[in-house]
């Protein structure tokens, strides 16, 4: 092969290579956080009418981001019941992996026969100065069998305590959603290591001795990463370099900065405004909003505002489009009058006083 051609593959390698490194990146656009109901064999789980069954739900963070709060609800029928509510997970970081077990309660009258099972998830993360309450929902199968005859009294065992502690989980978590290709896996390898190899013989003229013992090394260390899980990181990363290009900022939480010009402009306003904050507990960037809100209505008697606790009235906050598709934006203010919302504290001040003025961007 001629010099130039061996150039010519060398760059097409390199091509290649950076098409594989950011495929990755594309693939990864999926919730931070994934779930599995851990069934042995994926046989159906049985429970018995008037008896007990525990599930194991397994918990996977892929995402840089931690989750927290992490809430199990059963949402299967009433026939089934979970007991008391859950402890929730407070905080998964980011690449952990655990599981809880739920027990469930079949009742009496329980319906007999094959069905599905349905699990209520509901977690939240936050992202810039934006939080978000996910719900979602896991399936699997289920077994509801009649009671088997009850043992004589001197034969009868005694069960024990199910313990509803979150533990972890020391194996992989089966399937889940999204989640990383092992084809892109092993075209990335490959395309990779062909492309390093070939630079590294064109820059430093490597024999094919040392150049073998470098193409051992590298896949060596590839399959290392991927034993170590650090495909799943990078993953994680390229995600966040996908949708927030713009960087990552903390949350607000200081007080609120407004210049002798904006208290003018607020105490000038002569219309009356009625705005509503929707807030969380679990976000950190609300009370920022709230305290911004609160100050500026102390300026003018025309402006008059409310708290909403997106947790405890859904309802107004998905009439608002503050929760969409099982995912709640907080923090959000609403002008009742134009139906106008504004999401996040990011340079809040002047969007605020633009939607209070009808001067919005």
């Amino acid at each position: 092969m001629t010099a130039r051609a061996r150039g010519w593959v060398s760059r097409v390698f390199l091509v290649l290579a950076a098409v594989a490194c950011l495929a990755p990146s594309v693939d990864a656009q999926q919730a931070i956080l994934t779930f599995e109901v851990d069934l042995p064999g994926d046989a159906p789980l049985v429970l018995e009418v008037a008896g007990t069954a525990v599930v194991r739900i397994a918990f996977d963070n892929a995402s840089i981001r931690e989750a927290d709060d992490i809430v199990v609800v059963w949402a299967g029928g009433e026939d089934i019941d979970s007991g008391e509510e859950m402890e929730p997970i407070e905080v998964l970081a980011a690449f952990e992996r655990v599981a809880v077990d739920l027990p469930l309660f079949a009742s009496p009258d329980a319906a007999v026969g094959p069905r599905e099972g349905r699990l209520e998830i509901i977690y939240t993360y936050c992202i810039d100065d934006q939080c978000f309450q996910i719900v979602d929902y896991a399936a699997f199968p289920m077994l509801v069998e009649a009671a088997a005859v009850a043992p004589p009294i001197e034969d009868a065992v005694t069960l024990d305590v199910v313990q509803t502690e979150p533990t972890v989980v020391v194996h992989a978590v089966h399937g889940g959603s999204g989640g990383f290709s092992w084809a892109w896996i092993a075209f990335a390898a490959a395309v990779g290591v062909v492309a390093i190899g070939l630079g590294i013989r064109r820059l430093w003229k490597v024999g094919w001795p040392a150049y073998a013992v470098l193409l051992v090394v590298i896949v060596g260390g590839l399959a290392y990463g991927v034993i170590d899980r650090q495909h799943e990181q990078a993953q994680g990363i390229g995600a966040v370099l996908c949708t927030s290009c713009v960087g990552i900022e903390e949350a607000r939480t200081g007080d609120p900065r407004l210049t002798a010009a904006d208290l003018e402009t607020i105490a000038g306003i002569e219309d009356d405004i009625e705005l509503v904050v929707f807030y969380a507990e679990w976000c950190h960037a609300c009370p920022f909003a709230e305290a911004l809100v609160a100050e500026v209505a102390t300026h003018n008697e025309r402006i008059r505002y409310a708290f909403s606790d997106v947790d405890r009235e859904p309802e107004l906050a998905a009439e608002h489009g503050v929760v969409r598709s099982g995912r709640t934006v907080v923090p959000a203010i609403l002008r009742v009058d134009t139906g106008e919302v504004l999401f996040g504290v990011e340079d809040l001040e002047r969007r605020l006083l633009g939607m209070l003025t009808g001067e919005a961007e």
